[in-house]
């Protein structure tokens, strides 16, 4: 009997969310990635072609930019998800620094608990950096326009940015960031035949990478 391994490229495709091979040539140049075989030809990938089905880009703009770590943080809320996943959220929300590109994800049953997470956010990054957010931009979805957002970011000195209405290129980051991780988590599901239930944990797999 013969046993035959999995093609090595493939894999490596499928554990980076069903990235293209160009992304995965990428990381091999630069060194990124420790323990990379050399890789061949990608056959067609329906799972990917199914996950990250897109509409044409945004145009270009102009935007202000962070000059240095957690100067700007970045966030979008995602939902109501039609799914509700195994641990009863529907939402998520997405924190991404402007600098590093560097993303946080917290889960949500309810778009009202997005305060909370927000502080919890704050703690955490602070209390590991040494740094203090200094901006927060988000769209007008209602995730971070309540009283209680703009008392606590007075009292904690955060400007708070909103993009004006209709306009999701001006936050195009969070955007493109939400969009990439539900991508993979879909095509993730689709690939292994999983249940919609675990996009939460799909999700929290490609946000650890």
């Amino acid at each position: 009997m013969v046993v035959k391994g999995a093609d090595e490229t493939k894999l490596w495709h499928l554990r980076y969310g069903h990235l293209n091979i160009k992304g995965l040539k990428l990381l091999q140049q630069i060194e990124m990635v420790c323990g990379l075989p050399k890789l061949g030809s990608l056959n067609l990938c329906e799972s990917r072609i199914y996950g990250k089905q897109s509409k044409k880009p945004f145009p270009v703009g102009n935007s202000w930019r962070a000059a240095c770590n957690h100067e700007l943080i970045l966030a979008d809320l995602y939902g109501p998800i039609k799914t509700e996943s195994y641990g009863g959220s529907r939402y998520f929300m997405l924190l991404t620094d402007d600098y590093s590109h560097m993303s946080w994800v917290y889960f949500l049953q309810k778009k009202s608990e997005a305060f909370e997470a927000f502080k919890k956010f704050k703690s955490l990054l602070e209390t590991q950096s040494g740094k203090h957010v200094k901006a927060l931009r988000t769209n007008r979805g209602g995730e971070v326009t309540p009283q209680e957002f703009y008392s606590f970011f007075d009292e904690h000195g955060i400007r708070r940015e909103l993009t004006a209405p209709y306009t999701p290129e001006k936050n195009g980051v969070a955007e493109r960031k939400n969009r990439t991780v539900v991508e993979m988590a879909r095509s993730m599901l689709q690939e292994k035949g999983l249940r919609n239930q675990f996009w939460r944990e799909a999700i929290a797999t490609q946000c650890m990478c």
